[in-house]
């Protein structure tokens, strides 16, 4: 399965002058790196005087990155300002989870696929590494073959699996009125969505024969 490609580390470089954060305290140190690792050595320098140099952030379960891009945004523009923020905050890495879902057209799966033509369309000039986390729910059987593709085509990094329609059926079953307020927070109204979470519940005994299938595919 194909993977995102590796950055290229910079060349051997000292960066003396700035403030630096190693080993839990922040110290006036130079800093030299070399194939991507932290060096020693006499590198070109690059003076760092009045800055601070800190370890990136690594994001791992980015939720809000579907708000941001938004239906209607353009592809390049919604995109860009996720890595935009994420820069501006010091995440360097950051995982971005994609819902693979039923219970709303944000979550479905032609909304999976948009979202990844639009990461595709920035990757070349992102400033930061973004990732692709798919969290898919195992009892859409019928889709299996399009989520190991998309798998495969793009490189996704991960998949979470999560059992979406067994917790949503114990919540309609268990506190009727908290299944309707989840309902409205999908934007959908109660009946509809009953009516999609029973689909989803009658392909439960395909579900762990796909969550087999699913794992050996991606493993």
């Amino acid at each position: 399965m194909p993977g995102l490609p590796m950055p290229t580390p910079l060349p051997p470089i000292r960066l003396p002058g700035a403030v630096a954060l190693r080993d839990g305290r922040l110290s006036a140190r130079t800093v030299a790196l070399a194939g991507g690792r932290i060096a020693s050595g006499p590198f070109p320098e690059v003076d760092l005087g009045g800055y601070l140099i800190l370890p990136g952030i690594v994001d791992l379960h980015h939720t809000g990155a579907l708000r941001q891009i938004g239906p209607e945004s353009a592809v390049d523009c919604g995109m860009a300002q996720v890595d935009q923020e994420a820069a501006a905050h010091g995440v360097t890495t950051r995982c971005i989870s994609v819902p693979w879902s039923w219970e709303r057209p944000a979550a479905a799966p032609a909304a999976a696929r948009d979202t990844i033509r639009r990461w595709d369309a920035n990757r070349s000039r992102a400033l930061t590494d973004l990732h692709l986390q798919l969290c898919a729910d195992p009892n859409m059987v019928d889709s299996a073959d399009d989520l190991i593709s998309l798998v495969r085509d793009h490189g996704v990094s991960q998949v979470l699996f999560r059992d979406l329609a067994s917790a949503v059926r114990d919540l309609r079953t268990q506190d009727p009125e908290g299944f309707i307020r989840w309902c409205r927070a999908q934007g959908g109204a109660p009946e509809a969505l009953s009516a999609g979470l029973d689909t989803m519940l009658a392909a439960a005994g395909r579900m762990p024969r796909n969550l087999c299938r699913l794992a050996e595919q991606f493993d």
